[in-house]
């Protein structure tokens, strides 16, 4: 097996961070790629490797691409110019970004009551499962307070325990156990949803999202939450199940199951960084 799998790598590069230095390994195989810190963490992988990423010289983090020409950096999809600090600073301007409305203090908890999510206040991802584990939250939600096929009765009676979703969303979502982006986690949760022929579907959003998720939990719909490392979550990357928003003095913040055993937790919204929700 191991014979088998070295075979099967085609190029290892050592990619760079934003501040030029050697954090990254982009391991590229004949079944897709990953990248992973060189301490062994993984940070995304998939089954299929676009063009551009053969090109990729510098990492930001998921969907932050860049090469170097010279000393400038390019976003090697857009071929745009990108300053290297910058390029962080960008990010954190897009998440900061919203509608003019996102921005009234809302001088009160907008979206579901954190009670709903204290029956499963005891799951929590082991490893690198977390899209799993908050996919599993919100479908639990959905199926305990809004109707019952929102997952599959076969893996999850309403209000029961969680152990088979979470695990069967895992073979969907993250097969290798590795970290994932928005798209994985959303096709996931739609293949579980197209075996069991349940009549829903999952979306995604990257990169931000503040207005797509107020939208969403001013309608009580939980929502799962990507947070990075890079623009400062103490979590590390890592995924949650936000299902309520307050804006305060222009700062604004999110009360999340955050699948570490803290099922009322308020984090900055600073730290977003794309979204999977159930379309509506």
């Amino acid at each position: 097996m191991a014979q088998k799998q070295l075979q099967a790598v085609q190029q290892v590069r050592v990619l760079h961070n934003i501040w030029q230095e050697p954090a990254f390994l982009l391991v590229i195989t004949a079944a897709g790629y990953q990248i992973q810190q060189t301490n062994g963490k993984i940070w995304e992988y998939s089954d299929t490797c676009p063009d551009y990423l053969h090109e990729m010289t510098h990492y930001g983090g998921p969907e932050n691409y860049f090469c170097q020409i010279g000393q400038q950096l390019f976003d090697v999809r857009s071929g745009e110019k990108v300053d290297p600090v910058g390029a962080l600073q960008q990010l954190r301007k897009n998440v900061r970004q919203s509608l003019p409305w996102d921005t009234r203090d809302t001088g009160e908890w907008v979206g579901l009551a954190g009670a709903a999510f204290a029956p499963y206040r005891s799951w929590r991802a082991t490893g690198q499962l977390c899209g799993s584990y908050a996919a599993a939250v919100m479908l639990a939600y959905y199926q305990d307070q809004v109707a019952p096929d929102f997952a599959p009765e076969k893996i999850r009676v309403p209000h029961g325990e969680g152990r088979r979703l979470i695990e069967t969303l895992a073979q969907e979502i993250q097969p290798r156990g590795y970290s994932t982006i928005p798209v994985q986690v959303a096709m996931g949760i739609n293949r579980l949803y197209q075996k069991y022929d349940l009549p829903h579907q999952a979306e995604f959003w990257h990169l931000g999202g503040w207005s797509q998720l107020t939208k969403r939990l001013a309608q009580g719909q939980p929502v799962v939450t990507g947070l990075l490392k890079i623009l400062g979550s103490s979590y590390g990357n890592h995924w949650v199940t936000a299902y309520a928003y307050l804006v305060k003095d222009g700062e604004r913040f999110l009360k999340v199951h955050d699948n570490w055993g803290n099922h009322q937790k308020v984090i900055t919204a600073d730290w977003l960084n794309g979204l999977v929700y159930l379309k509506k």
